[in-house]
């Protein structure tokens, strides 16, 4: 049987998504799809069905398709073709090809809004560090408001900046993303995303903004 696949959807690289479809990442089952869709661009049921059993792990046809619409349900896969297999001369077989819909995914809900006038009393978190902080500014007061604030543009800033690394990346760049889990990808998110913004931004210009003199 000759067989061709004929791919109509291609993923966007980076795609934004809010906590709750990001929390589809802690069901294995589903992970396991994603993690194949994103080592083959597209796949069958049949396929996804071999991929299991690849790691030693039995799942029926019904199972896997019901995997893959929990998944397009939450726009993280969707169908992205088919596949036209000629059995006989007389005889040909079509069959639906899935995909994620990006390369990497992205939890946008991380992203505080940026509030310029921030509240009188700053996030807990935030109230603490800035305490913390204190201690390299002993002869100022350094404002945990302030502090709120510049946090919340480098949290938007570091995320922004790594997508654009992503989008401007090569294929060899991206092909690495398929090697790595969904865990992994946070911390590249956080690690890279904070060093590109502390190029962008003259953080102790801003830190020295937030302290006023105690006398």
């Amino acid at each position: 049987m000759e067989s061709q696949d004929l791919v109509t959807f291609k993923p966007v690289i980076i795609k934004m998504v809010d906590a709750k479809t990001f929390s589809t990442f802690s069901d294995e089952h589903l992970t396991a799809v994603l993690s194949f869709l994103r080592i083959s661009n597209s796949m069958t049921v049949p396929d996804l069905v071999l991929a299991f059993k690849d790691q030693g792990i039995i799942k029926s046809d019904s199972t896997v398709y019901r995997y893959i619409q929990k998944l397009i349900e939450k726009e993280l896969v969707t169908k992205s073709g088919k596949r036209i297999t000629s059995v006989n001369p007389e005889e040909v077989k079509s069959e639906t090809l899935y995909s994620r819909t990006a390369r990497v995914f992205v939890d946008k809900s991380n992203i505080p809004e940026i509030i310029e006038n921030q509240p009188d009393t700053p996030c807990n978190i935030c109230n603490l560090s800035a305490q913390l902080l204190q201690q390299l500014f002993p002869q100022n007061n350094f404002s945990a408001k302030c502090f709120s604030t510049i946090i919340s543009k480098i949290e938007h800033s570091r995320i922004k900046l790594f997508t654009q690394l992503v989008e401007n990346a090569d294929q060899a760049v991206l092909d690495q993303f398929d090697d790595i889990s969904f865990d992994q990808v946070k911390e590249i998110i956080n690690l890279t995303g904070w060093i590109a913004t502390l190029k962008t931004i003259d953080l102790d210009a801003e830190l020295t903004e937030c302290t006023k003199s105690k006398n």
